[in-house]
């Protein structure tokens, strides 16, 4: 399915559309955020393809489904989300467990 019918898609049903993205591109994603980490928790990779995602959703709807390419701003997003994951890796942003949070 192309890039168009993907947009087309999620202005007429953002779920539908959006789970036929993720399935389009989770491969795409992936490999970008493995490339920018390296070598790290497979759970860290897994919530940074979600996170990227999650934002890839918002600069959607903040430009209405209209992108000239979808390719290039789920490229944009997902690097600066793996950048931003790193960062927090390599400063040691502290992660607390939700058990201990209460």
């Amino acid at each position: 399915m192309s890039d168009e019918k993907i947009l087309r898609l999620l202005k007429r049903s953002e779920s539908e559309g959006f789970a036929l993205l993720v399935r389009r591109y989770s491969a795409y994603v992936k490999t970008v955020v493995r490339s920018r980490l390296g070598a790290v928790d497979p759970v860290a990779v897994d919530e940074t393809v979600n996170g990227a995602f999650f934002e890839i959703l918002k600069a959607l709807r903040q430009q209405e489904y209209s992108v000239r390419s979808l390719k290039a701003l789920i490229s944009i997003v997902t690097v600066r989300q793996a950048s931003a994951a790193l960062r927090e890796r390599i400063n040691g942003a502290a992660v607390i467990p939700i058990d201990e949070q209460r």
